[in-house]
């Protein structure tokens, strides 16, 4: 059996729901360096939702001041191609029902070009039109580099092997089953069975309810010998199954005539 239910299928409803936060998000790690990470808590989002109009509309007011100020620049051209640039080569990574997880840093590589080219030419248009402001966001700017310096740094040590990038992806995004699931194989795969115990236990302490945790617990308490506890924790998988589908009996017999 799988760690997590099998996935839904998500149709063009979801997807317009889900863009807008996406979209944020990797525009959020493009302007702020401490946002950029190997994972992101976002999921599919469903029904209407607060956090998609928000985003929305925080997307149409960025956008409605970049194109007044682009419009009125002599340089409109260049502005225009690297919005452009951007969102051609960003589009892509708006085929969320394709991707692993629907925000991945890595798309960023190309779309990032356009997006530093017009903040650096508006820097130098800023420096130009207020001399005296100069020194202020020559500083500004040296700040903005160190940052992305520093996160830079901070985020290298996760790519020292895959445990440890794994481990980091679980911390980040704790819900996403697939994490989890390649932690506690590597652990395993090295002999490592009392970590990969106790990072079971942790994910199943978050999320009680989940009958697949509680079977890939079992699993494990079976590699270690400890039969009791593994019946116990497929007792509780069966327990957990049967009132899923007593759940979902009862909501079907509700809406039948």
């Amino acid at each position: 059996m799988g760690w997590a239910a099998p996935p839904a299928a998500h149709g063009l409803h979801d997807l317009i729901l889900t863009a807008p936060v996406a979209l944020l998000t990797y525009l959020g790690v493009l302007i702020v360096p401490g946002i950029a990470a190997p994972a992101h808590d976002i999921y599919w989002i469903t029904s209407a939702s607060s956090i998609t109009f928000v985003s929305a509309g925080i997307l149409a007011i960025l956008a409605s001041i970049a194109s007044i100020a682009a419009w009125r620049s002599s340089y409109r051209r260049v502005y225009l191609f690297c919005a452009a640039w951007s969102l051609l080569t960003l589009a892509p990574a708006m085929r969320l029902t394709a991707l692993a997880t629907l925000v991945e840093d890595r798309l960023l590589y190309a779309p990032s070009f356009g997006f530093s080219l017009a903040f650096a030419l508006g820097a130098v248009q800023l420096a130009a039109a207020f001399p005296r402001a100069r020194v202020a966001l020559a500083g500004a700017m040296a700040l903005l580099l160190a940052a992305y310096a520093v996160s830079i740094v901070r985020m290298e040590p996760y790519w020292r092997d895959d445990l440890t990038f794994f481990a980091r992806c679980e911390q980040l995004d704790p819900h996403d089953a697939d994490y989890i699931r390649i932690r506690v194989t590597l652990m395993n795969s090295m002999g490592d069975f009392a970590p990969a115990l106790d990072a079971l236990q942790h994910a199943v302490n978050l999320d009680p309810d989940n009958p697949y945790l509680h079977l890939r617990l079992a699993d494990q308490y079976g590699l270690m010998q400890r039969g009791a506890d593994s019946a116990a924790e497929i007792e509780k998988t069966r327990a957990l199954w049967a009132r899923a589908r007593d759940s979902a009996d009862a909501s079907g017999a509700t809406r039948s005539p």
